[in-house]
């Protein structure tokens, strides 16, 4: 396993809880950006069909960033279950 000390180059997701605005909201674009890239779609498309989802499970989804999954989990037909979505 690599440590963040063995990282080359900062991790800016590492510290956002002591970012200014600017920072976050280029981190918040960022991310919402990636989330409509159609890999990205692919990808979590895949993986959320393999999980084979009944849409009345609980879903927690810690480390959330701007919510693109849980709201990913929501748009699919059917989820009935109450999806909580956490981040700093």
């Amino acid at each position: 396993m690599v440590s963040q000390t063995q990282l080359k180059g900062p991790d800016v997701f590492a510290r956002t809880f002591a970012a200014d605005d600017k920072t976050l909201s280029a981190i918040a674009a960022r991310l919402e950006a990636r989330a409509k890239h159609s890999f990205f779609q692919q990808v979590v498309g895949e993986y959320l069909s393999a999980l084979k989802l009944s849409g009345t499970e609980s879903v927690l989804d810690l480390g959330c960033g701007t919510g693109v999954i849980a709201r990913m989990i929501a748009s699919r037909g059917g989820h009935i279950g109450r999806i909580t979505a956490i981040d700093i």
